[in-house]
């Protein structure tokens, strides 16, 4: 293969579709937000307010192909390129190497690729994020000030806050982040700028309206999505995304490139100044948003990550004018994008081994109740409810009492790290527990 941009482009795009080929044909088990979103997708869990309506409008989407893990998971998993198409079109502003660079070494970090074939809002969101900054970025800067091409960045912003709630912060950001850099280019053709903020307006109404209907407040919805982040304090999630180990977290090739692209932004080249200071703006306010309120999820920061390798691969192109260099760094990460495809299906079954008890004792639960009503006793509870098609009653503890209503057959089950005790429950509910088949299950029958 040749040592051009458009070769190292398509190896990401055929690296990235066949780690995606590859995740869903391995078939694990759907993960506890994925099982939510397919819960909420077949009808059930309505009272999970604070999942995103728009990622549960694709799980119904896949829906209609079949109540199946694949099914729900295939329209997202269809739509992940579309983050390597965002982050290409971002790079060409700085260079045909980083149009295909960039795309190329997120391709190669398992933190990204292994969420492409999931029913997860992370990817579509970020790239409906890095998509609405590369509109602002074609106009802002523009001599004169933007034209009403950005207007497009409204939709794409508003089409991210559905798919996931904890955009917000970042959209303010954005906003804020675009006004404070280009302040000239707002007062030289503010008209731009207001129908772009009036259209995100009226874009985000039916979202206020339903969450002013769910919970009474505007903001309400925000709100409880942002309560339900665990931390053990204040600022947790930023020590680890920044102390934890960077090759585990983000990818073997991708840390070095993302250090120096916020590097790059202490004294950018006059040309792109205020386009580097503004990538770089909003990738360090994502990660001290995120960071601050919420466990250090490496998906939660995706767009910080998108911006920094943009700006990292911008900064090796600048520097590395000698064609071979560039050929060297290609094929570093084609070698990237191999390993990963090579690795896909086993990091796959880790997690299917990882998760195999749990679907056991749901199937063990789903055969035992034969189509009766059930519910599930336990402290993790979409995965058991989406394998077992029974309700739920979620404790806190191992061994909680529960009020063994008529109506259902009750069951007690244990999920990953989240161990219950049936015998320890049915007695303090006045039931007796009978093993099922599977290890971790159990029939509570009320004496």
């Amino acid at each position: 293969m040749p040592c051009t941009p458009r070769a190292l482009w398509i190896t990401a795009l055929v690296s990235w579709s066949a780690c995606v080929v590859l995740g869903l044909a391995a078939g694990a088990p759907l993960t506890g937000d994925e099982a939510a979103y397919a819960l909420l997708a077949r009808g059930a869990g309505d009272d999970w307010v604070y999942r995103p309506v728009g990622l549960v409008l694709l799980g119904r989407i896949g829906a209609l192909l079949g109540d199946s893990d694949l099914a729900v998971r295939l329209p997202s998993a269809l739509a992940s390129p579309l983050l390597l198409v965002a982050v290409a079109a971002l790079g060409r502003r700085f260079g045909p190497w980083t149009a295909a660079g960039a795309p190329a070494l997120l391709a190669t970090s398992h933190q990204v690729v292994l969420r492409a074939p999931e029913l997860l809002n992370d990817i579509p969101s970020t790239a409906c994020l890095v998509g609405a900054i590369v509109v602002i970025v074609d106009e802002l800067p523009r001599d004169g000030g933007p034209r009403y091409r950005l207007v497009w960045a409204a939709p794409l912003l508003a089409a991210a806050l559905y798919l996931r709630y904890g955009s917000a912060p970042v959209i303010a950001i954005i906003g804020a982040g675009a006004i404070a850099v280009w302040p000239g280019a707002v007062r030289a053709r503010p008209g731009p700028v207001l129908a772009t903020a009036g259209a995100l307006a009226v874009l985000l109404a039916p979202f206020a309206a339903y969450s002013i209907a769910r919970t009474g407040e505007v903001a309400g919805i925000l709100a409880a999505a942002s309560e339900l982040a665990p931390r053990k304090y204040l600022g947790d999630g930023l020590w680890h995304f920044v102390a934890s180990n960077p090759f585990r977290k983000y990818g073997v090739l991708l840390p070095p490139v993302l250090v120096l692209g916020l590097a790059s932004a202490v004294r950018p080249p006059a040309p792109e100044r205020r386009v580097i200071r503004f990538l770089a703006l909003v990738a360090v306010g994502q990660i001290v948003a995120i960071g601050m309120v919420s466990h250090a999820s490496t998906r939660m920061i995706f767009l910080a990550m998108s911006l920094a390798c943009v700006l990292g691969v911008a900064a090796i192109e600048r520097a590395t004018a000698w064609p071979r260099a560039r050929c060297a760094a290609a094929i570093a990460c084609v070698l990237g994008c191999a390993v990963m495809v090579t690795t896909m299906v086993p990091l796959e079954r880790r997690i299917a081994r990882g998760l195999a008890p749990l679907v056991a004792a749901a199937r063990a639960i789903r055969a035992d109740a034969a189509g009766r009503p059930c519910t599930v006793i336990a402290r993790a509870t979409p995965q058991l409810m989406w394998y077992a098609g029974c309700g739920a009653r979620k404790i806190r503890t191992a061994a909680e009492p529960v009020e063994l209503v008529p109506g259902t057959v009750w069951y007690a089950a244990s999920a990953p790290r989240r161990p219950v005790d049936g015998p320890a429950i049915a007695e303090a509910s006045r039931a007796t527990a009978t093993a099922l088949p599977a290890p971790g299950a159990w029939r509570l029958d009320p004496r």
